[in-house]
């Protein structure tokens, strides 16, 4: 009868134990080296929100402190404060314009009615960089 491990017993279960306990680490490591990065993002959508509700910004380049999109809101004094010192830079790119003036009777048996509205179609990218926050970009369509 055994009423003690070996040497060789004992070596291998302490292997086995840093294995597992680096294995957990490594694991450990790693999300701490996400977690950040999806914070940002995470923080850069919300933001991006905030001027897609707003049809003042997105057609045009400004720059603005992201506490003027939350003025007529009641907003905690602290949460206004943080606000004011993210400033914004609105970058618009139009990449397509369509006016339907410009289009060519496809058949002369087609009739266009003199009262008819012209429309016309503006599709423009707009960009958001931030000052500490992950730069976004939006695909706007205008339709007037």
């Amino acid at each position: 009868m055994r009423k003690s491990f070996t040497l060789m017993e004992v070596m291998v279960s302490v292997v086995i134990i840093f294995v597992v306990i680096g294995s957990i680490q490594q694991i450990a490591s790693k999300s701490g080296l996400l977690f950040p990065r999806f914070h940002k993002q995470i923080e850069s959508i919300w933001i991006s929100s905030l001027f897609l509700g707003d049809e003042k910004y997105g057609f045009e380049d400004d720059s603005l402190f992201l506490d003027e999109l939350l003025e007529g809101f009641e907003v905690e004094d602290d949460f206004r404060q943080q606000l004011k010192k993210i400033k914004t830079d609105i970058t618009y790119t139009e990449l397509l314009r369509f006016n339907s003036s410009e289009l060519e009777e496809s058949s002369e048996d087609e009739i266009i009615e003199d009262n008819a509205q012209d429309i016309s179609l503006e599709i423009g990218r707009t960009s958001y960089k931030y000052d500490i926050k992950t730069p976004s970009s939006y695909l706007h369509l205008k339709i007037e």
